[in-house]
């Protein structure tokens, strides 16, 4: 943005007053697109058509925001360092995607209300 200076008169003598100039920004283009990583445990006792709905269903949350799935990892039951809720392990998805930032505050209150979510984790990872 350029601004200059321009002197207006009054009856008191000059006046020194900003006169704002809009022309077009030599900026790249703002994105609002962000990198995320989120890893979430399911229940382990979950039938098998139930966990690929529920990894389907946190999947669509971000495409239908407007987000882009760039990869989604099922990475089967394992073990748990400790015990959550009286299970013993859990079935770990790592999913990785660009969204916006409505978009991911969605997906983390319906895991928040889910009863086959155990632990979730959301990161933004770093812009290089």
């Amino acid at each position: 943005m350029k601004c200059e200076f321009r002197i207006a008169t009054c009856e008191t003598g000059s006046l020194l007053v900003p006169y704002i100039i809009w022309g077009r920004l030599d900026q790249k283009e703002v994105n609002s697109m962000r990198k995320y990583e989120v890893m979430y445990i399911l229940r382990p006792d979950l039938q098998e058509e139930a966990t690929k709905a529920n990894v389907e269903r946190f999947s669509n949350v971000i495409t239908e925001d407007g987000g882009e799935m760039e990869k989604v990892t099922e990475m089967g039951k394992k073990r748990l360092a400790y015990e959550i809720d009286d299970h013993r392990e859990g079935f770990y998805v790592l999913m990785n995607f660009q969204s916006e930032p409505q978009a991911v505050n969605e997906m983390e209150r319906l895991m928040k209300i889910s009863d086959d979510v155990i632990r979730y984790l959301v990161v933004r990872e770093d812009e290089k």
